[in-house]
């Protein structure tokens, strides 16, 4: 039901636009009406600002020809992967072109233990310390999900003739813990293991802008970048998921850190909380 009002206040919004550029009287009543739609889908939804979100925003600034990768993994939040998709759909009315290929890997880490993948564990609250970040780590993904996209840009490499830029949101942490498989450490070895067991991989370089910044620098580029390509922050971000359970707990690791990097940046937190958000 839910997911039924985000695509309504998605399209509402959008045929706003056109009805404006059409300069009919009538776009404020759409746009309006979209908004209501979008305000009663945030009170359910966590809408929280992803650090890829920013990364595509970044690449759209820097005049990158993008193409996205999404998994599902047998993640609790399955939100995200449709905030996505309003994400692209809005993207494509402003003129920006971008493919998303979805891919479903639920069947490879249905064996593995992480509380944001196994029924059986809950999500823990709170501010992410080591004990939790053990709780919430999921093994291998990043590794995984890495390995996919060195394979997609080998490939690209060679049907389109080109050079490609492999994309990632790795950043600096949040002041807490860092998961191992979020260091610059280990990116610069795995791709060192992706060069030497592929071949034509002369032309794939890493590309991770965030690797030494904080989530609230990261919030603060992606609200410039909105500023400066006349893009709606609020809208963007505000389809963005990133609460570990999905549904805006405000008690979570994700939803914490959320909180503080919005306040640290000084930006207004669209995110309408389940839960406890004090720190």
């Amino acid at each position: 039901m839910f997911d039924i009002i985000g695509w309504l206040g998605t399209a509402s919004i959008l045929l706003g636009y056109y009805l404006n550029a059409r300069k009919l009287d009538t776009s404020w009543i759409v746009w309006f009406l979209g908004n209501l739609f979008m305000l009663i889908y945030s009170i359910k939804i966590n809408a929280s600002p992803q650090v890829s979100t920013a990364l595509l925003l970044h690449l759209i600034e820097k005049k990158y020809e993008i193409h996205t990768i999404s998994y599902f993994y047998g993640q609790k939040n399955k939100s995200e992967l449709d905030g996505l998709a309003r994400i692209l759909h809005y993207l494509e009315y402003e003129g920006y072109n971008i493919t998303n290929q979805r891919i479903d890997l639920s069947s490879v880490f249905g064996s593995f233990n992480s509380s944001l993948t196994s029924s059986d564990v809950d999500v823990p609250t709170g501010k992410t310390d080591e004990s939790k970040m053990k709780m919430n780590f999921v093994p291998n993904r990043n590794a995984i999900f890495s390995s996919v996209l060195y394979g997609f840009a080998v490939s690209l490499t060679k049907e389109q003739d080109t050079e490609v830029d492999l994309c990632l949101g790795v950043h600096g942490g949040d002041g807490n813990v860092i998961p191992p498989d979020c260091t610059a450490e280990f990116h610069e070895k795995l791709e060192d293991a992706f060069k030497i067991g592929n071949i034509n991989t002369d032309r794939i370089n890493y590309y991770l802008p965030y690797v030494d910044k904080k989530k609230y620098n990261i919030i603060e580029d992606a609200y410039f970048v909105c500023k400066s390509l006349n893009l709606n922050f609020r809208f963007i971000f505000g389809n963005s998921i990133s609460c570990y359970n999905g549904n805006g707990c405000g008690e979570c690791g994700a939803c914490k850190d959320r909180i503080k990097a919005f306040d640290k940046a000084g930006i207004n937190d669209v995110t309408k909380y389940l839960g406890d958000v004090n720190e």
